[in-house]
């Protein structure tokens, strides 16, 4: 054991210390950017009264999305779809535009759009506008929306699919490190073989069903609706692409393990399939799109393989459990190294989804990433307890399978934690939702609505009401912003209607803003202010 002992610290040390570089370089100095796309723009925009009826509605989203044919839908005030054609596409995938019927009667109208992110997930939502009058949303069911049932079967299949994936690595990882018969990853003990085959069943059947799911929500319909949107979905991007090859990579995974002769001839197409399962998540999921790209693709990468060596290893060790106190010690070694790997690299991916302390208590994915990190220390005290137990060079392994399996259940719930936490909005994202405020400037009721209300580019509404709720007329209006450090700075607000404006492009920094708008009425000027913080 003291032979191995320096060249592990060492190891250990310098992962460290490239883990602490990637986490500087993600500091205050990078920027921020949402996984989710998010709405920043639209055209009508969003509650504006019209005089004519428009040709189209256009969509702006701040990352490229893909819509399908049917990715944004208008209805009338009954309910009936009024938009007409495919959706059109410009602007790098972030606008999307639809004609509209130009023989439809004044009211309100509802614009509901479903489309893929980048990263993988459905987002969807809607809006209105109205024509001559406001008379009402149209019925909530016409606006569609994705189904409880197309939910539960991503999260399903997350859950097995990054289930088996880890179980295979953890082969790859004990036939490597642990069992090291024949200096060859396809040797190692026939226990340990037979586990690669239910493995890799279980990530391709596990990505299976998150395809279909994805579908059926993309669809907007029950999960009837999946299997005729595969295609469309496997083809829309970035994210389409990286789904469609998780499948093809479990799939020859699945052949490679079923045929014995071909895993012992050719064992590096397996262990390639096993990493690439194990790898490609990170490039179609939320650490793709985060900010720096490159640094939080790499953590998050490096979290799973070497959560594969470690819960991945954890399974095979009492699934094929006999007892071998050497065995056990050589797996404890390599967790030494793998857990450690685990946390400060879950740190790392975690600041760049969260970006702030309160985050973490204030917002699902914060609150999931507690879990996950109490689930990783939980499984950490149990191995170190085991550790000092295989420590005297006369211990014996009596007792440890107990410990050994409370800690691979409590894996098995990190696991499913893990699977809801990517399925989630990351905290940078939940924690920035549009502003909406409302003041009083003389006679005028203003409110004020900042979108996406997050660092960077926004989108500033001046909505003008009486004190009766009808609409208000305003002749001029004038917006200053300003933030500690920051001085005051006008704004160019561009009226659409006497009763609404628009501010467009409006840089913000994370702090407290201040929007101190003058708006003049029969020539009487009123002043307001409103205090936005901007996460």
């Amino acid at each position: 054991m003291t032979a191995h002992r320096t060249p592990r610290t060492v190891v250990a040390a310098r992962a460290l210390a490239v883990l602490l570089g990637l986490f500087a370089m993600a500091g205050p100095g990078a920027g921020v950017a949402g996984a989710h796309a998010t709405l920043v723009a639209s055209d009508p925009t969003n509650d504006e009264v019209l005089a004519t009826r428009p040709a189209s509605v256009r969509l702006t989203f701040d990352q490229p999305v893909e819509s399908g044919g049917d990715g944004v839908r208008v209805l009338d005030p009954s309910g009936s779809v009024v938009s007409r054609g495919t959706v059109r596409t410009g602007g790098g995938g972030r606008v999307l535009t639809v004609a509209v019927d130009s023989e439809v009667p004044a009211g309100s109208y509802t614009v509901s759009y479903r489309v893929l992110s980048d990263d993988g997930h459905v987002i969807s939502g809607s809006f209105l506008y109205h024509v001559e009058r406001r008379t009402g949303s149209a019925p909530l069911e016409a606006a569609r929306g994705g189904s409880a049932g197309s939910r539960l079967l991503q999260g399903l299949g997350r859950w097995v699919a990054y289930s088996g994936a880890l179980l295979a690595g953890g082969v790859l990882a004990m036939a490597l490190w642990v069992d090291r018969a024949g200096g060859r990853w396809s040797g190692g003990s026939d226990a340990t073989r037979r586990l690669l085959l239910p493995a890799a069943a279980a990530t391709l059947f596990g990505t299976g069903l998150l395809v279909l799911g994805a579908a059926a929500e993309l669809a907007g319909g029950g999960l009837a609706d999946g299997p005729g949107r595969v295609g469309e979905l496997i083809g829309s991007g970035r994210s389409g692409g990286v789904l469609a090859t998780r499948v093809v990579v479990a799939l020859v995974l699945v052949l490679a393990v079923a045929g014995r002769p071909l895993l012992r001839r050719w064992p590096w197409v397996a262990a390639l399939c096993v990493l690439a399962t194990l790898v490609l998540p990170s490039i179609g999921g939320h650490a793709a799109t985060a900010s720096p790209a490159a640094v939080a693709v790499a953590a998050d990468a490096l979290h799973v393989l070497a959560a594969a060596a470690w819960v991945g290893g954890l399974g095979v060790l009492v699934l094929t459990w006999d007892g071998d106190r050497d065995r056990v010690r050589r797996f404890s070694a390599m967790a030494l190294v793998a857990a450690p790997l685990v946390v400060l690299t879950g740190v790392v991916g975690g600041w760049l989804q969260t970006r702030s302390l309160g985050a973490l208590t204030s917002t699902d994915h914060g609150r999931l990433l507690l879990a996950k990190l109490a689930g990783a220390l939980a499984m950490l005290a149990i191995g170190l307890w085991a550790r000092r137990r295989l420590a005297p060079p006369d211990a014996t392994v009596g007792g440890l399978l107990g410990g050994l399996r409370a800690e691979a259940l409590v894996g098995v719930g990190v696991l499913a934690v893990t699977a809801v936490l990517v399925a989630t909005p990351p905290a940078v994202e939940a924690a920035a939702r549009p502003v909406s405020l409302v003041r009083q400037a003389g006679d005028v009721t203003v409110r004020l609505q900042v979108e996406p209300g997050r660092a960077g580019p926004n989108t500033v509404h001046l909505y003008y009401l009486a004190r009766d709720g009808s609409l208000a007329a305003v002749d001029a209006a004038e917006l200053r912003v300003s933030a500690r450090g920051v001085e005051p700075r006008r704004v160019p607000v561009t009226p659409l209607t006497p009763s609404h404006a628009v501010a467009t492009d409006v840089q913000l920094t994370p702090g407290r803003w201040s929007f101190r708008l003058t708006v003049v009425t029969r020539g009487v000027p009123a002043r307001t202010t409103f205090e936005v913080p901007i996460p």
